[in-house]
């Protein structure tokens, strides 16, 4: 048996892992918009298709997803940056200047996003501190496939240099 394995190791271990950035977005029972900024996603199924966000339970917003019907992941290209950080704070209007569209299950859908996944709540799977939220995708939309997309490595925002075939 392992000895327990520290929090911090763990946490800098995972971020060796490149990671793209999403906005998750979806609707509180006030009927307000929620969002949180997540890299926990990930698609999990093609037929049907499902995709899958991990959630903390320690989530200011984390009681509106498990009581929402539905949700939206919303890839964010590099000049996004700036909006990823915003969502990631606390305590501030994060909707209040936000070019946003009502979507399905009258979730936020963040405009100019890389990729948008508009998703129905199909399973939650409680895991340790963290919920799995998995999504039946009813809807998607690419945003000018041409930008690169945002990513995050080593607890820093990265984009890819260039797109090249590693091995055919």
């Amino acid at each position: 048996m392992q000895e327990s394995i520290d929090s911090r190791f763990f946490r800098n271990a995972c971020g060796q892992f490149l990671t793209g950035v999403t906005i998750v977005t979806t609707t509180g029972e006030n009927g307000k918009p929620v969002v949180i900024t997540a890299n926990s996603f990930t698609s999990v199924s093609l037929g049907p298709p499902l995709i899958l966000v991990s959630l903390d339970k320690k989530l200011g917003s984390y009681s509106a997803f498990m009581n929402s019907e539905g949700f939206a992941v919303h890839v964010l290209a590099e000049e996004q940056q700036e909006l990823s950080g915003y969502f990631a704070k606390r305590g501030v209007d994060k909707f209040q200047e936000l070019d946003y569209k009502e979507g399905l299950y009258h979730v936020p859908v963040i405009s100019n996003a890389l990729a948008v996944f508009e998703c129905k709540v199909d399973q939650k799977v409680d895991v340790g501190d963290h919920t799995l939220l998995l999504g039946r995708v009813e809807r998607v939309q690419i945003n000018d496939p041409t930008r690169r997309p945002l990513g995050y490595l080593r607890g820093r925002y990265t984009v890819p240099e260039q797109e090249k075939e590693l091995t055919k």
